[in-house]
């Protein structure tokens, strides 16, 4: 009952956030602009520096804002930060530019070899999957074989499948770094055994480029 007082409580939150920075920006005041910002450097400040110098420093330069996820909740598969921003054609190129060179890894967003972290959560299971089958672990192994560095689930920023992990084709993802092992208070995180064995514990940080929508997608995450 605890638990699912804080998913219904995460989910409201989440809601709540996209309600407020969805509208487009030549709609909103500078003022407007200071009062989310001001949110998002508020979220940004619960996460070590290391995990999040990333992100945009501040909202003031962006044509639009999308999505908002942020999830610090005890006891849930991770912790975890997204925003997702739409840019002019000068500032996306700039944003490729820079996430290339500094990534030390770029896929295709609907890379069939992607290794997904909590690959099997979906709009049909709310986000929460207690087990996996053992078909679903034997996937997690061979995909793991592929020696490819973790990237999120990203059911909930795909617009056009709300069922699929993946974002569409438009995409490429920029991961800046990932790594295996524990690097959050073990009390804020469960222990479902949702990765393979060679990424059990761990994080992953980058970002989701589409040039012809001009969006980015800024994530950390870390998990179990």
């Amino acid at each position: 009952m605890i638990k699912l007082k804080t998913y219904i409580s995460y989910c409201l939150f989440i809601l709540l956030i996209c309600s407020c920075v969805n509208p487009g920006r030549n709609k909103k005041s500078k003022e407007w602009y200071m009062l989310i910002d001001k949110k998002y450097q508020n979220y940004k400040s619960l996460f070590k520096q290391e995990f999040v110098n990333h992100f945009p420093k501040n909202l003031y330069n962006v044509n639009n804002i999308g999505k908002t996820i942020y999830n610090t909740t005890p006891g849930m598969d991770y912790v975890s930060f997204y925003i997702e921003v739409e840019y002019a054609n000068d500032l996306i190129d700039s944003l490729v530019y820079t996430a290339r060179e500094s990534s030390m890894a770029v896929y295709e967003s609907n890379d069939p070899k992607l290794l997904i972290i909590n690959k099997f959560i979906n709009h049909d299971n709310y986000g929460i999957k207690m087990r996996i089958s053992s078909k679903e672990r034997e996937l997690l192994e061979e995909l793991s074989s592929y020696k490819k560095l973790p990237v999120p689930n990203f059911w909930k920023f795909n617009t056009q499948n709300k069922h699929s992990e993946y974002l569409t084709s438009d995409y490429k993802l920029y991961v800046l770094e990932a790594k295996s092992g524990m690097y959050w208070d073990e009390n804020y995180l469960s222990d479902k055994d949702m990765m393979p064995r060679s990424w059990k514990h761990g994080y992953s940080k980058g970002v989701a480029i589409s040039s012809k929508k001009r969006k980015a997608i800024f994530w950390f995450l870390i998990w179990e």
